[in-house]
């Protein structure tokens, strides 16, 4: 997934870490990371609802707070309620 992201192919890098975050079972720190990778890729693509669902995902796994997480979640939030005030 780093790989594919780091060459640019985004949609090809979510793929791999949703794989990641399917297979991982015992480890809910490298889930976490998965879904924050998922989650900040998404918010790449300028895709905020599709990130929050994994940014929260992220969220809940990551025990000890130990992911860069709120930025990006405060940020989409922030994009999601502009674009709705703009309606």
């Amino acid at each position: 997934g780093e790989r594919l992201m780091n060459a640019g192919l985004k949609e090809q890098a979510i793929d791999q870490f949703i794989r990641v975050w399917e297979m991982e079972t015992t480890d809910t720190m490298e889930r976490a990371k998965a879904a924050q990778k998922v989650g900040q890729l998404y918010v790449d693509l300028d895709n905020c609802q599709e990130a929050l669902l994994w940014l929260f995902r992220a969220e809940v796994l990551d025990l000890n707070q130990a992911l860069p997480l709120q930025p990006l979640i405060d940020s989409c939030l922030s994009k999601i309620r502009s674009k709705i005030s703009d309606q």
